[in-house]
């Protein structure tokens, strides 16, 4: 999973990042602002010895460096809570009592408040 913002530095990084990952028979998937050298960089398989899952998820565009970092947050935050939920559905199925997995109380998670 690949999160990147629009600085061309950054575009640039995270397309070597893919490349290695590609190589070392690694599934990809984008969170990113449209870019047509990211769509390609993700879309194109490494090769045809084994199979190759891509996906791009994309954000709107701001033109900002700082506001697809919360745009980004917020689909992981969602993908987080999806994969929890399909987590909990198969567990349940299983008939696992006390699984630990339900999105609204996390277990082994601590929670504390500073007041000053």
């Amino acid at each position: 999973m690949f999160i990147t913002t629009p600085r061309e530095l950054d575009i640039n990084l995270t397309i070597s990042q893919i490349n290695t990952h590609k190589i070392r028979g690694a599934n990809v998937y984008l969170i990113a602002e449209d870019n047509n050298d990211l769509r390609e960089a993700v879309s194109v398989a490494p090769s045809s010895v084994f199979p190759y899952r891509h996906g791009y998820i994309t954000l709107p565009r701001t033109d900002s460096i700082i506001l697809p970092i919360f745009s980004i947050s917020v689909v992981l935050q969602l993908l987080a809570l999806n994969m929890s939920l399909k987590k909990m559905e198969f567990l349940n199925r299983l008939e696992i009592i006390n699984h630990g997995v339900h999105p609204d109380v996390p277990k082994n998670v601590s929670k504390s408040i500073t007041v000053d």
